[in-house]
């Protein structure tokens, strides 16, 4: 069967929609059993630009809950093989977000630009939004703030409406707070958060509160940092976001000694020393008399 037919497009513009409902609401699991339908669907008409699309997005979701690793070759595989730009730039824009978890930036980077390359070729103005979020995302891990902000604003012009444009809105504002902007990071990450509650996104809500804290921190307005990084770890502990809840529990630490509040700040740290560094029992007495907040980077 050619790419795509009527009935496979409206399918998959339905299977788009209900996945972008599913991860909003955090319902992962529900995501990927949806995106396995989808394969079992294309399956049985033999259609085979429209099986690698499932399984791209349901990569997607993979990687996001950190299990994207298991579909890496895949992906290589339909980037190779696939003759359709749609499909070209899902896979290479999933094996960037892969080498992003790896902490591979170069590697990343190749892929962001190879996907915004195939999105050029789509003609679709979101695709490319979210290859110059990608780009940016990988630039923020190098700590290259500048470049980072430039593609998350190329990113913004092009992007669709809510959520995306809330998440990009967020990323600009950390890197306004990363470059010493703490006026304009404010504007953007209190921009951000509105538009995520007014359009229900509580899962990303976790984004602004966590840059906010950061940055309330940062000018010594303990009792709002504080605040922030309680609602964001609620929100990262309900999507299981790993990272997100270090960081959080790392920002409520930091805030509770800074505070005087020595008991709190302690169990904050020997959850993070107990749940993410194992093998370092040092880890909650050195964050107790240490102060690495210029140290710190939140998306790194």
């Amino acid at each position: 069967m050619s790419w795509m037919n009527n009935e496979s497009t409206a399918y998959f513009d339905q299977l788009r929609e209900e996945l972008r409902e599913l991860v909003r609401a955090g319902q992962f699991d529900a995501a990927i059993a949806r995106c396995e339908g989808a394969i079992g669907w294309a399956e049985r008409r033999g259609d085979r630009e429209a099986i690698n699309l499932a399984c791209c997005n349901r990569c997607g979701i993979l990687i996001t809950l950190g299990r994207g690793e298991e579909e890496a070759s895949r992906m290589r595989r339909i980037l190779l093989g696939s003759s359709h730009p749609v499909n070209c730039f899902l896979a290479a824009y999933n094996l960037s977000r892969i080498h992003e978890a790896r902490r591979e930036t170069e590697r990343g980077l190749f892929y962001a630009r190879l996907a915004l390359g195939h999105a050029e070729k789509s003609g679709r103005d979101d695709f490319l939004a979210v290859g110059h979020n990608q780009a940016g995302g990988l630039q923020l891990l190098d700590c290259t703030f500048d470049e980072a902000c430039e593609s998350y604003r190329r990113a913004l012009e092009l992007a669709p409406p809510e959520p995306d444009r809330s998440i990009m809105a967020s990323n600009i504002g950390y890197c306004q707070i990363m470059l010493g902007n703490h006026r304009q990071g404010f504007r953007w990450l209190f921009g951000s958060l509105r538009s995520m509650r007014r359009t229900g996104a509580r899962t990303w809500q976790v984004l602004p509160h966590l840059g906010l804290s950061y940055a309330y921190l940062d000018l010594g307005k303990l009792e709002r940092a504080r605040a922030h990084a309680k609602d964001g770890l609620v929100l990262a502990e309900e999507a299981e976001y790993r990272e997100h809840v270090m960081n959080a529990l790392y920002l409520l630490g930091e805030s509770e000694k800074l505070l005087g509040n020595e008991l709190a700040a302690f169990e904050h740290f020997q959850r993070l020393q107990r749940d993410y560094y194992p093998e370092a029992p040092f880890i909650s007495e050195f964050l107790m008399t240490a102060d690495i907040r210029k140290l710190v980077h939140l998306m790194a």
